[in-house]
């Protein structure tokens, strides 16, 4: 199946060297050898081998016999053959990718027949000139959908090949030397010349682009289901020494995959960029007024809103994202907005509560200039639902998240209380040094001012314990604060029904607004 040609006949570096040369055949096969392997998924027996001499050998039959291919137009005599990929949609179509570095050529080599090698057509046109390809995959649902591996990483073509992107979000510039597709969920596996492999999770919103979708304003690509589960937390120290290996999951909750045509720009960059116009075309730009800079100071970042509403219309979480151009992700972690007291250094997507209910959502996009918000695609549905790997499941799942909302309830009037009880300590204690270099304030003032720090006080252990006892290692008992925090920390995480207790009991038992009635 290869030439059959001895290596030690051909001429390296312009002659043909003798045995005594240094490094001689080192660190090289032996010539003459098959490199790639494929056989049709939709027929059976049908295989195509290629050799590092430059040879794609066809059998229609097993393996019985072969035919021969011994150039394609384009590709210079004996280029290895780096890669073979036959089609999932049609038997008679095949891909070939060739690797001629050797020879000082790094042009990319990428082909598909379809007439199974009596013919081929280049489809590389588009990729970069000095990256080898590697590696040829094409997606199991649309044919016009195929990515390639190269020397300096990976790239897609939603055409069949007529055009080519490169897929960087994080991938290094490293040689992709393989490609394999996970087809239940639609990912794209890369196997990379010495930095491991990589995953690209659900590439399904690839089969969507096209001209038309990337003409129009911005657009939310289908959602996939998304799971519902407890993700696991590792604890302690990890006793496999050197062999212990981790890597990042897949964000967890729904995945929201939009595009934007162009970027939301502030008023300063406008004006910057009609300034650099005028320049240009040779015009001095008008200096900006007072009111006009004034403006520009002042004006809000423009940013994305997501907007996610249940199955009746109810907004149960708002999540945003910067306002750049190009196609992008964002992940709902399937939680409700935390129900703690909300501070400067707040950060809105990460205010993660308690998990939704499962069922039926919509996720909308709007873009917010300078605070006036647009709506500019969806809504568009998608599903959540519960993994089934729970070992003590509720049996009434609406029955638990409505349980866990009214205990949420309770925590946010709890910590609100909280905070704005010690908003007032604070404003006691500026209080204090007012009274003490005011001449006017008298004994009646400064008496008013101790019967408050006294209540400021009380209100301060029932809500946050006892700290008289509890700096001395005393028995001070369980807080308010402590015992709602204590339940929260423990349902935050969990799936499984509650004990039989009334809620209600609690809130009324330690209802931390009557304290400062």
């Amino acid at each position: 199946l290869t030439r059959q040609i001895d290596r030690n006949t051909l001429p390296v570096m312009g002659k043909v060297w003798g045995p005594e040369a240094v490094a001689k055949n080192a660190s090289t096969s032996l010539y003459g050898s098959i490199v790639a392997l494929d056989e049709s998924p939709l027929q059976e027996g049908l295989l195509y081998v290629g050799t590092d001499d430059g040879l794609i050998q066809v059998s229609e039959n097993a393996g019985a016999s072969w035919r021969k291919i011994e150039s394609v137009p384009g590709v210079p005599p004996r280029t290895y053959v780096s890669f073979l990929h036959c089609s999932t949609h049609d038997a008679n179509t095949v891909y070939a990718a060739f690797d001629n570095h050797k020879m000082a050529d790094f042009r990319p080599y990428v082909y598909r027949s379809t007439d199974r090698g009596k013919s081929w057509q280049a489809i590389g046109g588009g990729l970069p000139e000095n990256g080898p390809v590697y590696a040829v995959a094409e997606d199991h649902v649309d044919s016009e959908l195929l990515f390639v591996g190269t020397e300096f990483g990976v790239h897609a073509s939603t055409d069949g090949g007529s055009a080519w992107v490169r897929m960087k979000s994080g991938l290094p510039t490293i040689a992709v030397k393989d490609l394999t597709i996970q087809r239940r969920e639609n990912d794209l596996v890369l196997g990379t010349f010495g930095r491991g492999f990589y995953v690209l999770d659900d590439y399904a919103p690839l089969r969507e682009i096209d001209a038309a979708l990337l003409g129009g304003e911005a657009h939310i690509f289908p959602v996939k289901d998304a799971l519902m589960f407890i993700e696991a937390t590792h604890r302690g120290i990890h006793s496999q020494g050197e062999t212990f290996y981790t890597a990042e999951n897949p964000p967890f909750g729904a995945t929201f995959t939009y595009y934007l045509k162009e970027e939301s720009k502030t008023r300063k960059q406008r004006r910057l960029a009609e300034e650099k116009k005028l320049r240009k075309d040779g015009k001095t730009p008008p200096y900006p007024d007072w009111e006009t800079l004034r403006a520009e100071d002042t004006e809000l970042k423009p940013y994305l809103l997501f907007t996610i509403r249940d199955e009746t219309g109810t907004v149960v979480r708002k999540l945003h994202a910067a306002a750049k151009k190009g196609v992008h992700r964002l992940t709902w972690d399937l939680r409700f907005p935390d129900r703690s007291p909300v501070g400067s250094k707040t950060e809105v997507n990460k205010a993660n509560g308690l998990l939704v209910l499962p069922g039926q959502y919509s996720v909308e996009m709007a873009e917010v200039v300078d605070g006036i918000e647009r709506r500019i695609a969806g809504p568009v549905s998608f599903t959540t639902r519960v993994l089934d790997n729970t070992t003590l499941p509720a049996d009434d799942r609406a029955a638990l998240v409505a349980f866990q909302q009214r205990l949420g309830e309770i925590q946010r009037v709890t910590l609100g209380v909280q905070k704005y009880a010690g908003e007032l300590h604070e404003r006691l204690q500026v209080v204090e040094k007012a009274l003490h270099i005011t001449p006017e304030a008298g004994a009646a003032l400064m008496k008013g001012w101790t019967d408050l720090r006294s209540r400021m006080l009380d209100i301060d252990r029932r809500l946050n314990g006892d700290k008289t006892i509890s700096s001395r290692n005393g028995n001070a008992g369980k807080s308010i604060v402590d015992r709602i925090q204590y339940l929260m920390y423990f349902i935050y995480r969990s799936t499984s029904a509650p004990a039989a207790w009334n809620a209600c009991t609690i809130k009324a038992r330690y209802s931390p607004l009557s304290l400062l009635a």
